[in-house]
């Protein structure tokens, strides 16, 4: 797997491990010529607090693009020492093997997700998907059951 921004690559390694449909990278696999640590931080109640990196390539610069977990809460052990990333990165399966521990189908080729399931700081805006919705919650919404109208998945499905 490989992060690439404006076409560098920022991480690459065949072992990430997946989580919220977020490829986690260990941290010895980045660039880091790259990051500077953000004062930003979220925090998820499974996860725990976030720490952000700001991402430089030339003179472009992602703010607060990347992501880890310098303390993990016990039931996101996994992702400890790891890194994952948003805001226009894109993570592209180079063939390699990767762990995929939480049940979630990796694409091919997918826009870094948010650090979804986690709170977004007051004044900054989420990840969003191709309809506009968070994608934390869109993700949500698509497992609900569908039908009925008054469920979301019935309205996802065009029942109404």
């Amino acid at each position: 797997m490989q992060a690439i921004w404006n076409g560098v690559v920022l991480a690459e390694s065949d072992d990430t491990v997946v989580v919220e449909g977020n490829h986690y990278f260990p941290a010895d696999s980045l660039n880091r010529a790259h990051f500077t640590p953000s004062s930003h931080q979220s925090a998820c109640p499974w996860k725990g607090r976030a720490s952000y990196y700001t991402v430089r390539v030339g003179d472009a610069v992602n703010a607060d693009a990347a992501w880890d977990y310098p303390d993990p809460k016990p039931a996101a052990r996994q992702i400890r020492g790891r890194v994952a990333f948003w805001k226009g990165v894109k993570v592209v399966n180079t063939g390699g093997d990767h762990h995929n521990r939480d049940g979630d189908r990796p694409a091919d080729e997918c826009s870094a997700g948010s650090p979804a399931g986690c709170a977004v700081e007051p004044g900054r805006a989420a990840s969003t998907n191709h309809s506009g919705i968070e994608v934390g919650i869109w993700r949500r919404l698509r497992s609900l059951p569908a039908g009925g109208g008054r469920t979301f998945g019935g309205l996802l499905d065009g029942n109404q």
